[in-house]
Order: C-alpha cells, then structure tokens, then sequence
C-alpha cells in the first residue's frame, strides 16, 4: 500500500511510544492493517476494544494468529521485545508485567497506525526491545486529606499501567482523616476534617485486582508517630498530655506501640499482594515527649538519651514488626537506622540526601523530590492555588530532574527509583487529572527510559500520541 504523501514528514509509528524504548531497530517493510486482524487470546483481551474503535474486526486466533505472544526466560523481569514484519506482529515478553507493558506499547503504536485512519493504517517493521532504567517508578496519592473515590484510584491504576509505572503509594491516614476499614478500631472510620468517607473492605479488593491486572504493587502507608491530630482526638488516651492537641503519638505508653502493630496487621490482612508498608515517620515534634514523664520514664528503661532516640525505637519496633511477618518497611527519608530491611523515601532538598549517608545497604533509596523535582502538588501555572512556598513545576522540569543529582557514588549506587507524591490539601478529586498531567507522563519516561532524552523529541511524541486520539486520564 503507497504511503500518503504527509506521511513521510510525521515521525514513524513504530518509534512514538511513550515511555521512550531502550533500543528500537527500523527495518524495510510494513504490516498493513485490513478490515480483520487475527490475535491470539491475550492480546485480544487487551487490543480487541481499541482494534473495533477504529473499525477493524478482532478474531480471536489460538494458532496462526497475527499478534501472537510468547513468554521468553531469555528477557528481564518487566521486559519485552516487540518485533513487526509484513506478516505478524510478535510480542515476547519475560514475565506477567512485561506482558502488560508490551501489550500497553503495542496500543500506543496502533493509535498512530491508525492516525490517517483504517484505509491508511499501517506500522513499520522493525524489533523493539524493552526494560525498565529502574526498578522503582511510582505515584503517591494523599487520599486522607480529600478523600477519592474507588472509581477514581481504579482510573488512576490504569493510567499508571499504560505508562509502566509499578508502584501506587497509597497515603491513607493523617491528620485529617483516617480512610482504612480497621474492624479493631471502627470509630476511626469517622474522621474526616476536609471531607468524609473511607474505603470498604470490597473496594479494596476491587482496587487490588486492578493493580494486579495492571502491573502494579500498592504500598499502603499509615503514618506514625506524627500525623495522628483526628485520631488523637477519637483515643486521648494515647496523648501525652490527654488534654492537650498534639499530633505525635505518645512514646511511652504501651498501648500506642500495640495499636500500631494491630493497623498494620490489618492492612497487611487488606493487601496480601504488597511487599511495601509505609509507616510514615515524618515531620514528628519532639517538645511533648521530651515533657512526657511516660516517654522520659521510657528514655530511662531503655538507656536512651533523648527523646528523638525514643523516636527511633518505636519505628525500629514497628519496622522489625513488619519483617517479622515478611514485609519490608519503607518510611520518609531519617537519620535512624531502623532495619537492613528497611527502604527510605527522600523528600526534601539537596542537603538532606546527608542524611541518608549514614544508611549502609543495598537499593534502598526511593527519589520524590530534590529541591521538589517530583512533587505534583506544586502548580503547573501561575493561576492554580498553592501554598506560599510553592513554585512552579513543569512538565520540562520534571522530565528533566535526575533522580540521582547530589547523590554522589555511593549513594546513586543504593537509588532504588523514583516516585511522584500528590499531596490533596488543595486537591479535591476534581482536579486529580489536571494536577498529574501531562507531567506524570514525564515522570514516567524520566523511571523508564535510558538517561540522556531530549524533551523535545519526548514531546512531539506525547502530542502525537494525543493528536491520535489516546488519552492518558
């Protein structure tokens, strides 16, 4: 079939997906798309719905089908090798989430076969081949300030497996509100100070599928020993001062360990899938446990001396907790070593990556901001609501942050990945789409694609991809 005369001053097919391929090789040919295309069962699942929106029939084929998959031992976990001839259309793939990812690629490229529509629709020949840059690449989503609906955490599960991000941090509770199902503690269900609701226990199942159909492992954070002001209020009796409005969890109470270790017994009962817990450890105010005669009694039995130390134990508890049942703890970036096991999440500047050098272990360091490089809350433009210490992040800024700046050797050698947080304080669910696009689009191309893209050439293709008619939300 003679190509188009515009054709040849668009870019081709074949290298137009996003997250950008590791390697891709352009051969003679093309695979010309008629009114039927034969799939094998997988790939009908998957393509057969785009395939029909652009008017071609999809049969469903066990032998001598047109795209075909295979599962190679050969290829790395999450990768995929996508080859095109005249004749067929042959994924191969290394295991479950590189098929997943291989099968996402494909649609991207029959959205731009299809661009001049189904009389002109054809893909280049060629072999592209396929794998992660790192292992982490993940969104964080403030679910306990503005409370979002299964449908939206559904919605934002499959964007992120269209564009090959694995982990979905899921912020639960804080401050003001507390949006897990907890059948040992139900009054927690109530809190709400921005807005009201909470997850049941059959959402969450429905939400887990997804992440599972989508290549993704949720990693649940429940936030001690900070963070705690709503349920603080429900169970004074874990204060410091009973009557008075901290936020911190009391240190030196018995029952504040106990009523941690019982959440997360429950949540990991929630999410048997999840290797990753979150246990918060952020943004804690020492003054009320170093006043605390509980906490400081506390300090004493233990040999400790302060109250920041005091601190660390109680995350060192929780964390050996988890590691006791199989899971890994995972908490915001701190000075305190708490397990080998133990994963840290880097939110601040530049001078804070200081405080990860007294870690000493294997690929443990999770990116979501240097000098706020990651964090989706921050405005795209002027006009949108913010704090006062918020500045403007593009879409350029965030594909063009290295994770691993001021890391040095040592630390660049333990990064772990990337993850992108969206805080909701000034989020309702209203504006979750505006706020992680297009640049967790970026995001997702800076976690996947060999280092040393030009933003430009990524741009071109998320508008053609667009201009196609394929939508990221």
């Amino acid at each position: 079939m003679p190509r188009p005369t515009y054709y040849e001053s668009l870019s081709p097919a074949f290298t137009g997906a996003i997250p950008r391929s590791l390697a891709c090789h352009r051969e003679e040919g093309e695979f010309v798309f008629g009114k039927t295309l034969s799939l094998s069962p997988l790939a009908a699942e998957r393509l057969g719905e785009t395939l029909r929106r652009f008017g071609t029939e999809a049969v469903v084929c066990e032998e001598g089908a047109q795209v075909v998959l295979s599962q190679e031992g050969s290829l790395p976990a999450e990768g995929f090798r996508l080859e095109v001839t005249p004749q067929r259309i042959s994924l191969a793939y290394g295991d479950a989430s590189g098929r997943i990812y291989g099968l996402g690629a494909l649609e991207q490229l029959l959205f731009l076969a299809y661009r001049f529509g189904a009389d002109q629709a054809m893909l280049e020949c060629g072999i592209l081949e396929d794998q992660p840059r790192l292992p982490w690449r993940g969104v964080m989503l403030d679910s306990a300030r503005h409370f979002q609906s299964p449908a939206v955490i559904v919605r934002l599960l499959r964007a992120m497996g269209r564009l090959r991000l694995n982990r979905f941090h899921w912020h639960l509770t804080d401050g003001e509100g507390w949006r897990l199902p907890c059948p040992g503690a139900p009054e927690l269900s109530s809190l709400g100070t921005l807005q009201q609701g909470g997850y049941r226990r059959e959402e969450i199942q429905e939400i887990c599928a997804v992440a599972r159909e989508n290549g993704i492992m949720i990693v649940p954070e429940i936030d001690f020993p900070g963070h705690n002001r709503g349920l603080l209020e429900l169970h004074r009796e874990l204060r410091c001062d009973p009557q008075g409005g901290s936020n911190e969890i009391c240190l030196g109470n018995p029952d504040s360990l106990a009523f941690a270790k019982a959440r997360f017994q429950e949540a990991m009962e929630l999410f048997p899938d999840s290797q990753y817990f979150h246990i918060g450890g952020d943004e804690a105010w020492d003054g009320n446990w170093r006043a605390c005669p509980k906490c400081q009694a506390k300090c004493r039995e233990l040999g400790l001396p302060s109250a920041r130390k005091l601190e660390e134990w109680f995350m060192r508890e929780l964390s050996q907790f988890l590691v006791d049942h199989g899971k890994t703890p995972i908490s915001w970036r701190t000075e305190a070593i708490l397990t080998p096991q133990n994963v840290l999440q880097c939110w601040g500047n530049a001078n804070d990556m200081n405080a990860c050098a007294w870690h000493d272990q294997g690929e443990n360091l999770v990116i979501s901001s240097i000098d706020n490089a990651y964090y989706l809350d921050y405005p795209q433009a002027s006009e949108e609501p913010r704090f006062c210490w918020m500045v403007n992040l593009s879409e350029e800024g965030v594909y063009s942050a290295n994770p691993a700046a001021h890391m040095g050797e040592k630390l660049g050698e333990r990064l772990l990945g990337l993850e992108c947080p969206l805080w909701t304080e000034l989020v309702p669910e209203w504006r979750i789409g505006a706020k992680l696009f297009p640049r967790l689009v970026a995001a997702a191309e800076s976690a996947w694609s060999p280092s040393g893209g030009s933003f430009g050439d990524y741009l071109s293709r998320r508008r053609a991809l667009e201009l196609a008619g394929y939508l990221w939300w």
